[in-house]
This record gives C-alpha cells, sequence and structure tokens, in this order.
C-alpha cells in the first residue's frame, strides 16, 4: 500500500522493504505517469515493477475530497505481486483438473463396462436368434419329411390336433373321403370321416375321442363302412 502526492512523490509505502518512500516516480512510462496521462480517477496496470522488476498487478485511485484545501490531488496505490495471485488460481485449476481427470477415468470406465456388456447382451441376442433360425429349419425339415411320407404311403392316412379337427390329409385320404386338404383343414373328423354301421345303418362315433380318453390305440369294429362327401360307401 503505497500513498503518492501529486507530483509523483512517495509519501509512504507499507510495507517498504525496497525503500521506495521519498523517491519520485514521475518517470515517463512508470504506472503512476501511465495513470495521471489517462485522467482517469481509477487505472490498475499488470507487469514488472521499476524497482525490482517483478511482475505485479497494481491498482491506482486519485483522491481530492472538496472538504480538504488540497492544491494536489493525493494517489493511493495497491499492488500485489502476481505469484501470489496465481497461488490460489493455480490450486483451484489443480484441484479442478484432478476432478475432471478423476470424472473422465471414470467416464471412460464406465462407458468401457457397458460396451463390454452390451457385446455379451448382442452375443446372447445373436446366438439366440440363431438358434431360433436352426429350430426354425429343422421344424421345417420335419414338416416337409412327414408331408413326404404321408402322400407316399398308400393307405389313407388323416390326423388331427387335440381337439379332433383335421390338420393334415394324405392323397390317398382326400380320394377315399372326397374331401381335398385344404377344404377338411380345421374341420372336426367326424364331419370328414363319417363311418356307418353296415348293418345298422347307424352312426358310429368318431374313434379320435377313444382315443384321446384312453391314450390307447382304437380299432374300427366290424361291418364299419366310410360313407364319401359324393355319397360312395
Amino acid at each position: 500500500l503505497s500513498m503518492i502526492h501529486g507530483d509523483g512523490a512517495v509519501i509512504f509505502r507499507v510495507p517498504d522493504p525496497e525503500g521506495i518512500a521519498g523517491i519520485n516516480l514521475a518517470k515517463p512510462g512508470s504506472f503512476y505517469s501511465q495513470h495521471v496521462a489517462s485522467g482517469l480517477k481509477t487505472s490498475i496496470f499488470s507487469g514488472p515493477v521499476a524497482s525490482t522488476g517483478e511482475p505485479r498487478l497494481i491498482v491506482l485511485r486519485t483522491i481530492q475530497p472538496e472538504a480538504l484545501s488540497m492544491d494536489k490531488p493525493l494517489i493511493i496505490a495497491v499492488a500485489r505481486k502476481l505469484s501470489a495471485l496465481h497461488v490460489l488460481w493455480a490450486s483451484v485449476a489443480r484441484q479442478q483438473a484432478i476432478l475432471f481427470g478423476t470424472l473422465a477415468i471414470i467416464s471412460a470406465l464406465s462407458l468401457f463396462l457397458f460396451q463390454r456388456r452390451r457385446r455379451a447382451l448382442d452375443q446372447v441376442v445373436l446366438e439366440q436368434e440363431q438358434e431360433r433360425k436352426k429350430s426354425q429349419q429343422l421344424v421345417q425339415a420335419s414338416e416337409e419329411n412327414l408331408s413326404i411320407t404321408l402322400h407316399s404311403i398308400g393307405d389313407a392316412v388323416i390326423s388331427t390336433d387335440l381337439d379332433g379337427r383335421v390338420v393334415r390329409m394324405n392323397p390317398t385320404a382326400e380320394q377315399m373321403t372326397g374331401w381335398t386338404h385344404s377344404e377338411a383343414l380345421g374341420l372336426p373328423l367326424s364331419e370328414v370321416f363319417r363311418i356307418f354301421n353296415a348293418e345298422t345303418r347307424e352312426l358310429v362315433p368318431s374313434p379320435v375321442q377313444r382315443v384321446l380318453e384312453l391314450g390307447q390305440i382304437v380299432g374300427l369294429a366290424n361291418h364299419t363302412v366310410l360313407v364319401a362327401r359324393d355319397g360312395r360307401e
């Protein structure tokens, strides 16, 4: 902290290790001279001071209270070493750098773990899709083999679901019943496979229901007659 007379003489300085008090600062290029030449009440400068060459931040303020009879103003100067000012900034910057580095490491690790987990999930999904396609291919191949087998059998073959509705017919069954596969699909077997007692002409119950109930092979009784769709027996 320094007090300077309007003519440039340093009245006092606290502290004053360089012995600045008493010298005149009215020299070309000095911070004092630049402040006076600016005509401003307050000026801020930074740079090396003439006495020591050490970089400092300096604030100069011109005061001349009207209540006091002063022919010359006074100038108050406050100076601080830039290195001292940078200590706090450096500490904050260091803390922020550590925080940023920590966050960057955590983010990178989290991203790595997320991507690895994502790749693992993608691999599981891919394997499941491959298994599904493989299963579909096996089912399709099984269906094709079953269809070929049914069509190659000389006997009439009709298969139903658990509700007794037609799901498959081979060509021999189509010829015997008079129903095509597409027409019979989904119909109750009793409507397609109409069987009667040849002597009593009574309708014989569908054997599928007995098969589903007993879980055993059920044969047809003697004198059973199949009546085709067109009335042929």
